[in-house]
């Protein structure tokens, strides 16, 4: 199967289909309950006030909320290990992971899994098996407050060209007023000593040009606005 014909629009990891979403669910769990340890345990506490950790959260991915529980359990000498319920199953999870490592291994329920970890403001970005979900872990109290918040629709940035990287803008190849069709070259970015291409990925106008040659550019920095 040609590339083109299984991605049409291109590969986006975070659109293969999950084949164990609790994984994923497990994994975010248990490490925002560590990081929640860790930050319980800064000296200078008033005595009889210690912060105590939750145990009890709720994690959002892709808009769908699970209730999950999390408690700390006896594990291997050079291992930690928990115990995550969810939909009425207990499932253990033992890892060495260390705060600040990109890849988190561990054994849950005895199988060996290595996932790719990141965090993206309040979410941890999770990567397995070529699967990529961005988990949202919050206390009961946090995501029933959070239910109440406005919803703010995203701006629509349909009708603008972005820089897919950070790099120099070498060259702009289309001019205000210009109409180009789908496949057309756009703009070049030179990053990491390659050029990167920019292609119009569909007919329109360009209405106005946001940038210039030679320009440094951010990622997701607007190159140009089409009509």
């Amino acid at each position: 199967v040609r590339i083109a014909e299984e991605f049409p629009t291109g590969f986006r990891s975070e659109d293969v289909p999950q084949k164990n979403p609790s994984l994923f669910i497990t994994v975010a769990a248990m490490i925002h309950h560590r990081i929640l340890t860790r930050r319980a345990a800064v000296s200078g506490q008033l005595a009889g006030h210690e912060h105590t950790v939750a145990n009890q959260f709720v994690v959002t991915i892709n808009d769908k909320a699970h209730a999950v529980g999390v408690a700390a359990a006896s594990g291997a000498a050079d291992k930690r290990a928990y115990e995550v319920r969810l939909d009425g199953n207990t499932i253990r999870v033992q890892s060495n992971w260390k705060f600040g490592q990109p890849l988190i291994r561990a054994a849950v329920n005895e199988q060996p899994i290595c996932m790719q970890i990141d965090r993206i403001g309040l979410k941890y970005r999770l990567i397995h098996a070529g699967a990529q979900v961005d988990a949202l872990v919050l206390s009961q109290r946090e995501s029933e407050l959070l239910a109440l918040m406005p919803h703010k629709a995203p701006p629509d940035l349909s009708k603008f060209l972005l820089s897919p990287m950070p790099g120099l803008l070498t060259e702009i190849a289309v001019k205000e007023g210009q109409e180009v069709k789908a496949g057309d070259k756009l703009a070049v970015i030179e990053a990491m000593k390659m050029e990167n291409v920019l292609q119009a990925t569909q007919d329109g106008v360009v209405e106005e040009v946001l940038a210039k040659a030679g320009e440094s550019l951010a990622v997701d920095q607007a190159i140009l606005r089409f009509q």
